[in-house]
């Protein structure tokens, strides 16, 4: 059991690996876990949506600020960071092969899905 968000979980996603989970909540906030001691690695403030990259070395997130982030998964470091013209990325995911980066946008005025 892995114990942490205090809202609902919206995501939970394992490594390719099996070696870590990323979860990410209604807090506007994502955490990574070991699987083997189930110990909270990190937690991103200001990150929601998450996936990893297919060798899982690149963990994404986005956030209701805009931003869609790459975040080492071993370091917790932020790699790079994309905004789009968006008020809010709802969702964001890496494709099978890890090139493109896909995310759901928001503006006052309509609904986008933005590829990086």
């Amino acid at each position: 059991t892995f114990r942490g968000h205090t809202t609902m979980i919206q995501k939970v996603i394992i490594s390719p690996d099996g070696k870590k989970i990323a979860t990410s909540s209604n807090e506007e906030f994502a955490k990574l876990w070991d699987v083997g001691s189930g110990a909270c690695l990190y937690t991103f403030l200001d990150h929601e949506a998450c996936d990893f990259s297919p060798d899982g070395r690149i963990l994404l997130t986005s956030s209701r600020s805009g931003y869609v982030n790459l975040l080492d998964s071993t370091l917790g470091k932020c790699i790079m960071s994309f905004t789009g013209p968006s008020i809010v990325v709802w969702s964001a995911g890496f494709s099978p092969d890890g090139r493109l980066i896909a995310a759901t946008c928001s503006t006052s005025s309509s609904m986008n899905v933005k590829i990086w």
